[in-house]
């Protein structure tokens, strides 16, 4: 996702919130630190890195809620791993899903969807494209 018009290129997580009108509290904040820290996360490991700063699991999965409502947090469901997420402040992108390691990589250069034959009264929310298939480090590999 683009950011809004008056949004900077790489906005701070108070400027991500403000110009999507939300509040920036020290969960969001920290979340949104968080999900820029690592690739695609679990709930479970973004409450591991925001529990330090007393931040409830409950209040994880809120916030995440309120987020990707806002535009903020995409989801991605990957198989056997569940939901995970990152931060929505960029072009929509796919997804490449290792199905022997589980490594989810972005895969950029997806058409947009409005270049895709949607039928006609058909409105687009959101896209998620994932590629399966095999990593090089996985193909590579000795046999076990």
């Amino acid at each position: 996702m683009t950011p809004p018009p008056g949004e900077p290129a790489h906005p701070t997580p108070t400027e991500i919130l403000r110009a999507r009108g939300l509040r920036a509290t020290t969960a969001r904040i920290a979340i949104i630190e968080a999900l820029r820290a690592a690739e695609h996360p679990t709930v479970e490991a973004l409450h591991r890195a925001v529990a330090p700063l007393g931040i409830a699991l409950t209040t994880v999965y809120r916030t995440l809620e309120t987020l990707e409502h806002a535009g903020v947090v995409w989801a991605i469901h990957v198989p056997e791993t569940g939901r995970t997420y990152h931060v929505g402040t960029h072009p929509p992108h796919a997804h490449l899903l290792c199905e022997s390691c589980g490594r989810l990589e972005d895969l950029e250069g997806v058409p947009p969807a409005a270049d895709w034959a949607v039928p006609e009264g058909f409105s687009v929310a959101h896209v998620q494209v994932t590629v399966f298939g095999t990593c090089a480090a996985c193909r590579d590999a000795p046999p076990a």
